[in-house]
């Protein structure tokens, strides 16, 4: 806005100095001036959104990235689940090899490690569907981030492009107010020394 006061108030100086035939190129260039304040709040406006979408992006893939790290050590966590499958499974083997237990005392041992076999194949099938839930957020929110990311680029460039072309034609502007100014000073001054000539032939 600061640009904009110093520009109206320059302008002003100049309606002082000149006639009211460059009134209208004035206004034209105080509307451009307008135009050119709107375009930026309009670009700080689309800053602030975006910044706001990169920071909510930051903190989702931070999260995931949180997710990732929890599911590497949930994986670990299979690993070693697998390998207690394993060991039950050579102790169930033992235990029907050993002749002192009874076919009672066999038949309520391998019922047990069944069932505990059962519940650690139900544990590692979640870890591993969980891991594989996080793996999949964390490649979407990452594209997302990456499209933001190019469309808040190429917007940022087509804005710098427009003002560009906008302080062009405000020079140009300037320095057609200008040619204007100095033409009508010169008019004024030839208008003045005419009729000075003339009062003086006349014998005033």
């Amino acid at each position: 806005m600061s640009r904009r006061v110093y520009f109206e108030d320059e302008l002003e100086a100049r309606r002082t100095r000149g006639a009211g035939g460059s009134r209208g190129r004035s206004q034209s260039v105080e509307r451009s001036n307008t135009f050119d304040a709107a375009t930026m709040a309009g670009r700080d406006r689309y800053a602030d959104y975006a910044e706001s979408e990169l920071d909510q992006l930051r903190r989702e893939n931070q999260y995931l990235r949180i997710q990732v790290r929890d599911a590497k050590d949930d994986r670990s966590y299979v690993k070693k689940l697998e390998a207690e499958r394993e060991e039950l499974f050579r102790e169930n083997i033992k235990l029907r090899q050993t002749s002192d237990y009874t076919s009672d005392n066999e038949a309520r041992k391998d019922a047990k490690l069944r069932k505990k076999n059962a519940k650690l194949e139900a544990e590692i099938n979640t870890l591993k569907a969980q891991l594989a839930n996080a793996r999949d957020k964390a490649s979407s929110s990452r594209k997302n981030y990456d499209d933001l990311l190019r469309e808040s680029q190429r917007t940022e460039k087509d804005l710098l492009r427009r003002m560009e072309i906008m302080r062009n034609n405000n020079a140009l502007l300037e320095r057609e107010i200008s040619d204007l100014t100095r033409g009508i000073s010169a008019a004024t001054s030839n208008t003045t020394s005419g009729l000075e000539e003339r009062f003086y032939r006349r014998g005033y």
